[in-house]
C-alpha cells in the first residue's frame, strides 16, 4: 500500500543539522519508504530539499506575523511554543497540503495548532515530556535567566495544557523514550510508539584519542546545553585538574551565548564552536561529559559519542533515558562525575572497554533507519482503525 503522507515541522529539514533538523530529516526518509512526502515548514531553506520530497511549502517568516500570532495566541492562554508559529500563512498553507495526502505527520507540540478542523489522520511527534521539562526547569532557581526565564514563567503551565489538546488532537503519538510516554500519558490508552533516536554514522572501534580530553558538544542555542557548559567549566573541571592537571575541556557546538564564549577564559576551558565534522571531534576526544541536570529526552550528543567510540560521563538522568548496558558511567552530582572523568581518563584499557561497549549498543538500538522502524508501523496501524 502505498502512503502518501504530509510533513509539518518548524524549520527546514535540511541540512540535518541540530537535534530537531536531524530528527525531522530522518523522519521524511522513513515516511519516503511509504510513499511520496509533502513537507509545510516555515523560515528559509538553505539550498534545494532532498529529492525524496514531492512537494515543499516553506512559508516565509516576517516579524509582524511572529508578532500577531505569539499575542493573538498568548491572549487565548496558547503556550509560547504554539503561539509562536502558528502564523495564518502557515495554516493556509497546511489546510491546502492536507487535501491530497493520507496522513500528516506534525513533529512536536509547536505544529498541532496548524492543523485544520477537519484533516486526514494525523500522527503527532510529541518527542519528549516538554511540560515536564519545562516544570523542572522553572524549579531550577539560578540555572535559568533572562529571557528564556521569563518564557518558562509563561510557559510551565501552559505546556501541560497544550500537551492535552495535542492528543486529543491526534490519532496516533509517538516519543522518543519510555519514560517521555509515560509521562505524557500517564496511562491513557492512546494508540502511540517509542520511536528511538537514529544514528547513521557508527564507528567500528574506539579511535585513538588525544590524551587528557574532556568533550562537551551540543546545540549551545539551549538552556539545558547552556547550563552543563558553564556547570562543566566552572564547578566540574576543577575538581579534575585537582587530580589531572593536564586535562582540559572543550566545549564544540553552534551559537555558544556569551555566558558560554567567556568560559574560554578559563584554566583548561577551549570554547571550539561549530565544527565541520562533529564525529571526527568526539573521535579524537578521550571522554565526553554530559551533566544534565533538567531536561528530557535521550541526548543525541550521548549517542554520537557513543557511535563515535568515545566513553561518555553523565547524570543519572541521562543513563534513566538509555537503558541499561550502554556503557554510560554515572555520578549523582559533581564530585562523582568529576572522580568518574579522572577514572575514565587514567585507564586507557577500560577508556577503550567502555567505548566499545558505547559502539554496540548503538548499533543494536539507535542504528538508523531500523530505530525509526515504529513509525511506519503507528501510521499504518492508525489508517486501518480508520
Amino acid at each position: 500500500m502505498t502512503i502518501r503522507s504530509l510533513l509539518l515541522c518548524s524549520r527546514p529539514p535540511w541540512p540535518a543539522l541540530g537535534g530537531d533538523r536531524l530528527r525531522t530529516a530522518q523522519i521524511s526518509e522513513v515516511l519516503a519508504g511509504l510513499g511520496p512526502v509533502d513537507l509545510v515548514t516555515v523560515g528559509a531553506s538553505a539550498g534545494p530539499p532532498p529529492p525524496h520530497f514531492a512537494r515543499t511549502r516553506i512559508v516565509p517568516s516576517s516579524r509582524r506575523g511572529t508578532a500577531l500570532a505569539l499575542g493573538r495566541g498568548l491572549l487565548a492562554g496558547d503556550s509560547l511554543q504554539e503561539a509562536l508559529y502558528a502564523t495564518d500563512a502557515v495554516r493556509d498553507a497546511v489546510r491546502e497540503a492536507a487535501q491530497h495526502v493520507d496522513v500528516v505527520v506534525a513533529h512536536l507540540l509547536r505544529t498541532v495548532p496548524w492543523l485544520p478542523a477537519a484533516s486526514p489522520p494525523v500522527i503527532v511527534c510529541l518527542q519528549d515530556a516538554i511540560a515536564s521539562a519545562a516544570r523542572e526547569a522553572h524549579a531550577a532557581p539560578g540555572r535559568i535567566g533572562g529571557w528564556r526565564r521569563a518564557g518558562l514563567e509563561v510557559d510551565a503551565a501552559r505546556l501541560a495544557e497544550a500537551e492535552e489538546r495535542a492528543l486529543s488532537r491526534a490519532d496516533g503519538v509517538t516519543f522518543i523514550t519510555a519514560r517521555d510516554r509515560d509521562l505524557v500519558l500517564r496511562g491513557r490508552d492512546v494508540p502511540s510508539a517509542v520511536v528511538p533516536a537514529g544514528v547513521t554514522r557508527i564507528a567500528d572501534a574506539p579511535n585513538t584519542p588525544e590524551p587528557d580530553t574532556i568533550l562537551f558538544a551540543g546545540n549551545l542555542r539551549t538552556a539545558s546545553n547552556q547550563d552543563m557548559a558553564v556547570h562543566l567549566a566552572r564547578v566540574i573541571l576543577p575538581l579534575v585538574r585537582s587530580a589531572r592537571p593536564d586535562a582540559r575541556l572543550d566545549i564544540a557546538g553552534i551559537e555558544a551565548p556569551s555566558s558560554v564564549t567567556a568560559l574560554g577564559a578559563l584554566p583548561g576551558v577551549r570554547v571550539v564552536g561549530p565544527v565541520d565534522d562533529m564525529h571526527a571531534t568526539v573521535a579524537r576526544a578521550w571522554v565526553s561529559a554530559c551533566p544534565l541536570r533538567f531536561g528530557s529526552g535521550v541526548q543525541n550528543k550521548v549517542l554520537e559519542s557513543m557511535a563515535a567510540g568515545t566513553p561518555v560521563v553523565g547524570s543519572a538522568r541521562v543513563a534513566e533515558s538509555l537503558g541499561p548496558g550502554s556503557g554510560l558511567v554515572t555520578g549523582s552530582d559533581e564530585r562523582q562525575q568529576a572522580n568518574a572523568l579522572i577514572e575514565v581518563l587514567s585507564d586507557r584499557a577500560r577508556r577503550d572497554a567502555l567505548g566499545a561497549q558505547g559502539i554496540a549498543f548503538v548499533r543494536a538500538h539507535h542504528a538508523f533507519p531500523a530505530a525509526l522502524a515504529p513509525l511506519p508501523r503507528l501510521i499504518e496501524q492508525v489508517l486501518r482503525a480508520r
